[in-house]
């Protein structure tokens, strides 16, 4: 889809595109791991910890203040002048 200009170009196929990308990399991690996965000399099926969790979301939401931070001090998104909301 991102080969396509006219994805490229429209920020509504644009997003579709980037939100399938994301879907797709949870949904194989998912796949991959809880389900897939089969510790050796299991006696039970795995399951992970709260612990797990919550390590995973820290992570995510440290992932997002980064990339926060970055855009905020950089400018990595900015807008034309004379198009500012103030």
């Amino acid at each position: 889809m991102f080969l396509s200009r006219r994805v490229r170009r429209s920020p509504g196929l644009l997003l579709a595109a980037a939100s399938l990308v994301v879907l797709g990399v949870v949904f194989n991690r998912v796949n991959v791991f809880m389900i897939g996965y089969k510790p050796p000399y299991a006696t039970r099926s795995y399951f992970p910890s709260i612990g797990e969790f919550a390590v995973t979301i820290g992570l995510i939401a440290t992932l997002m203040l980064c990339y926060r931070v970055i855009v905020t001090w950089f400018g990595v998104i900015s807008q034309p002048k004379g198009t500012a909301d103030t």
